[in-house]
C-alpha cells in the first residue's frame, strides 16, 4: 500500500494499520531458519550460546534495500569474522578491505585487514583482554544483484578497557545474500543478534 494522507476523524481500516506498522521505520526481522550448536530463535533475535558459528537465515529479502544489524556478543580473545550468505551457502569471496578506526583507554590501535573470504568487519575487539563487543551494522543493497556495502560502529569492554570503533566495507560480488554467519577466529561466542529491515 502507498503512502496516503489521512484527514481528522477518518476512521482507519486494518490494512490501513497494519500497512502503517510495517512501514514505521526498523522492522524486526523474524529468521526463517538459524544453524550452529547453541543458536536458536527467540521471537525476532538470534540467540548464541557456546557457539563456533551462527548463521542466521531469511533475514535479508525482496521487501527491503538495507538492513540494521544490532548485536551484542561476548568471546574468548580472538577476532570475529562476518559473512554474507545465500539461502543454500556462505558467500566467501569478494570481500574488500574492511577498515577500522580504534580508540581505548589502554593502547592506541590502529587496524585494517583485506580478508577475501569474510569481513573482520570490526577487529570486532574480542581481543587484547577485551570480552565483549555491542553495536550496529548497516548493510546495504544485500538482496540484490548488486555491491554490498556495511558501515557500523562497535562499543567493546571488559572490567578495566573499553574501545570505539568504526568500520566499514564492500562485497564486490553480486549474489543476493538472504542472510549472514558470524563466526570467531577460534573458539566459540555468545550473544544475540537482531536484524531489522529499514522502509524502502
Amino acid at each position: 500500500m502507498a503512502d496516503q494522507t489521512f484527514t481528522a476523524g477518518q476512521i482507519l481500516t486494518a490494512a490501513q494499520m497494519t500497512t502503517l506498522q510495517s512501514n514505521a521505520g526498523l522492522t524486526p526481522m523474524t529468521p526463517s531458519s538459524v544453524s550452529g550448536t547453541g543458536v536458536t530463535i527467540v521471537g525476532n533475535t538470534t540467540t548464541i550460546a557456546a557457539a563456533s558459528t551462527a548463521s542466521i537465515n531469511g533475514v535479508f529479502t525482496s521487501a527491503y534495500t538495507n538492513y540494521l544489524v544490532i548485536y551484542n556478543l561476548t568471546a574468548a580473545t580472538t577476532y570475529m569474522r562476518l559473512r554474507l550468505k545465500t539461502a543454500s551457502a556462505d558467500i566467501s569471496t569478494s570481500y574488500g578491505a574492511t577498515m577500522a578506526y580504534i580508540v581505548d583507554n589502554s593502547t592506541a590501535w590502529s587496524w585494517l585487514n583485506a580478508g577475501a573470504v569474510s569481513w573482520n568487519a570490526t577487529n570486532w575487539l574480542i581481543s587484547n583482554g577485551v570480552s565483549g563487543v555491542y553495536g550496529q551494522i548497516m548493510v546495504f543493497n544485500p538482496n540484490l544483484a548488486a555491491n554490498t556495502w556495511i558501515d557500523g560502529s562497535a562499543n567493546a569492554f571488559n572490567s578495566t578497557n573499553s574501545a570505539k570503533l568504526t568500520f566499514g566495507g564492500r562485497n564486490a560480488g553480486t549474489d543476493q545474500a538472504t542472510g549472514l554467519t558470524l563466526f570467531p577466529d577460534s573458539g566459540t561466542f555468545t550473544g544475540t543478534v537482531t536484524v531489522y529491515g529499514y522502509r524502502k
